[in-house]
Order: structure tokens, then sequence, then C-alpha cells
């Protein structure tokens, strides 16, 4: 079938054309969830460079948990 043939089928099995026009909830709603991904992206890239200083401070010696801090990090590294 060709390409024009499944839109005609389309409009005679829906009765209405597909829109395709962006209606303004639909830009405010992706100008929000641009917003809220670099927001995260900028959270994430602060918590690395938290850790990777954590970590240059610590050197070469060895970090010691508790049973429980293991607990803890076990279960979030599993999710």
């Amino acid at each position: 079938m060709t390409r024009h043939g499944s839109w005609s089928l389309f409009l005679r099995t829906t009765g209405f054309p597909m829109q395709f026009m962006l209606q303004p909830c639909d830009i405010l709603l992706a100008a929000l969830v641009g917003w809220a991904n670099e927001r995260q992206q900028q959270i994430i890239e602060f918590q690395n460079d938290q850790i990777e200083t954590l970590l240059r401070k610590l050197g070469k010696k060895r970090l010691l948990l508790t049973d429980d801090q293991r607990r803890v990090l076990a279960v979030k590294g599993l999710a």
C-alpha cells in the first residue's frame, strides 16, 4: 500500500485527520521538561565533583565503613 493510500485508510477509519500542530501547553511542557533535565544534570555534575574532591582528600587510605553503611550502599547499588 502506498503512503498516500495508508493516509486515506486512516482518514476513512477514524473520521478525522491527524493533527501535528503543537498546542501552547505542549510547548510549555517541553520547556519545563528541558529545564528540569538541565537542572538535574547540574546537580549530578556537582555531586560527581564533590565525590572526586573527597576521594582526592582521602588519598590512598582505605575508607572504613560500618556494617550499616555497607548494607545501605549494597542495597542502593542493586537498585
